[in-house]
């Protein structure tokens, strides 16, 4: 079956207003404000410091999140390309109306498992798995990052794309418990252990 190809600015469009539940709470966007960041949000996404979820991140680095959960940008984050993100936020929906009321982040695992063969040994084409799913190449970076070459060969490609998937959703997930602590001090370990991939990013590798 052919299914329609999208713009990221056409899904947004067409998709935004159908998502409700917002990562930072009311409070959390007083606590930014009164930091001095700028909390605009901006195509339904907002720029927040580091700082303001791990004790020892630089002053002036930043990472973008999804204004709301379950949402085009959300998926975005998670690491698809915007051509995919069309076809999974329709298909998510298409299973709401038919009566099967799976969570959004259950149902970006269901499509993640099983769907193409597996790369599991060291010659197999991970990156074609990746390529295949409609990841994007940050996230294809982030998996195949020289220093975590040892970790990504204990498992699979699909069990190690399904655990960055679980990660990040959760680092959205915990994000508003912040507002507990202003400018928070976060040491858990999925924390430290989604910022390290994202620094690998910004090493140029």
């Amino acid at each position: 079956m052919t299914m329609k190809r999208w713009s990221l600015h056409s899904t947004i469009n067409h998709l935004f207003a159908m998502s409700t539940r917002t990562v930072l709470s009311a409070r959390s966007f007083e606590v930014l404000r009164a930091s001095d960041t700028d909390t605009t949000v901006r195509n339904g996404v907002i720029s927040i410091p580091t700082r303001s979820y791990m004790r020892h991140a630089s002053s002036n680095s930043t990472v973008e999140i999804p204004e709301q959960f379950d949402s085009p940008q959300t998926l975005v984050f998670l690491g698809f390309i915007p051509d995919r993100v069309g076809q999974l936020r329709q298909g998510w929906q298409e299973m709401q109306r038919s009566g099967r009321k799976i969570p959004f982040l259950d149902a970006i695992l269901e499509y993640l498992k099983h769907r193409y063969p597996d790369a599991i040994k060291e010659e197999d084409d991970w990156e074609a798995y990746f390529t295949q799913l409609g990841l994007a190449e940050a996230f294809k970076r982030r998996l195949m990052d020289a220093d975590f070459k040892e970790w990504r060969l204990s498992g699979s490609a699909a069990h190690w794309t399904c655990e960055m998937t679980t990660m990040s959703y959760q680092f959205l997930e915990s994000l508003d418990v912040c507002r507990h602590t202003v400018l928070g001090i976060y040491s858990l370990p999925y924390f430290r252990f989604w910022s390290s991939f994202s620094n690998s990013i910004d090493r140029g590798r």
